[in-house]
């Protein structure tokens, strides 16, 4: 496309130079004076290299036109890798094991880099906010860089531990900062004055309340555009996923918690079931198995083996919208 607006770029200024040359060179004009005819015979000259100069460019660009037209052609036409020959990521990391082990040391060593920063941050922001003093800033320094070591062990165990895969060092990380906030929420309510853990409950209420709020609307708005949910429907899907959230209490007043969806030990995908009708449903598992199949050809697409778990692949392409 920018070659190609290069291109007519290109053509107009050849146009312009010819236009110049045509009208500037005394083509049915009277006779000139002699120093008038060299004046022009000069400015001809300049014209006609300017001239010369557009024509290469315009054909240049033209030639590389064809030849990225000509790439884009075989691109399109060329089949996507085989799954045959993908490859299994965790086969891979089982490999890369003894690598990443000897690496240890240097990954632990920048990993307490970023570490030490994330904890100075946090503890600058609670600080700020709650008036920490000096002792009770120690508190909890010493308890965010607990749980960071604790996580990093994990993380090497996993790395030393038979039978583990790539998909179980990422769940790990997941969960690090989950429980990193509840267990801020134990250790704060340890360490501050009545009046400090009035003011941080306050705020982290309000906080948890959101989050809940927002990621059930986000999953009512993705299911919404796969199924066109009625109202009562929103309203139940609504409170389904806000009362599965990790953050949600009971206590908590919310708009759209009127309905009395609950999930009663069933999954998030079997309570969703339950809301939509027969027409609904279908379009829901076809919305599921697309997603599937869109996310295991991108990952042979660049030679890498689809996970067999269902589970893992709705969780690379989004499938389940409700999830």
């Amino acid at each position: 496309m920018a070659l190609a607006a290069g291109a007519v770029v290109g053509v107009g200024i050849g146009m312009a130079g010819m236009a110049v040359f045509s009208r500037d060179s005394g083509f049915g004009a009277g006779a000139p004076s002699g120093a008038a005819v060299s004046l022009e015979a000069g400015r001809i000259v300049g014209l006609e290299k300017e001239l010369a100069a557009a024509r290469e460019a315009i054909s240049s660009l033209e030639t590389r036109n064809r030849e990225l037209e000509s790439q884009r052609a075989e691109a399109a036409s060329a089949p996507t890798a085989p799954a045959a020959g993908a490859t299994d990521l965790n086969e891979v990391f089982a490999q890369a094991k003894p690598l990443l082990q000897s690496l240890s040391p240097m990954i632990d060593a920048a990993r307490r880099r970023g570490a030490q920063a994330m904890i100075a941050r946090r503890l600058a922001t609670l600080t700020e906010k709650y008036a920490l003093t000096d002792e009770q800033q120690a508190t909890v320094k010493k308890w965010l860089e607990e749980q960071n070591e604790q996580q990093a062990a994990q993380n090497k165990e996993l790395l030393s531990k038979p039978g583990s895969t790539l998909q179980d060092l990422l769940a790990s990380g997941r969960r690090g900062p989950r429980l990193d906030e509840k267990g801020l929420d134990e250790v704060m309510a340890a360490t501050l004055s009545p009046e400090q853990l009035a003011t941080y409950q306050a705020d982290r209420w309000q906080e948890r309340a959101a989050n809940v709020e927002r990621e059930a609307t986000r999953r009512v708005t993705q299911l919404n555009e796969v199924v066109t949910l009625d109202e009562v429907q929103q309203d139940k899907v609504f409170a389904l996923m806000a009362r599965s959230s990790d953050d949600y209490d009971p206590a908590m007043q919310l708009e759209g918690l009127e309905s009395d969806a609950v999930l009663e030990g069933s999954s998030r995908d079997e309570a969703i079931m339950e809301v939509l009708t027969p027409e609904q449903k279908v379009l829901y598992e076809a919305d599921r198995q697309r997603r599937r199949e869109a996310a295991a050809k991108g990952l042979e697409a660049i030679g890498i083996k689809p996970p067999s778990d269902p589970a893992a692949l709705d969780a690379l392409g989004g499938a389940g919208r409700g999830r």
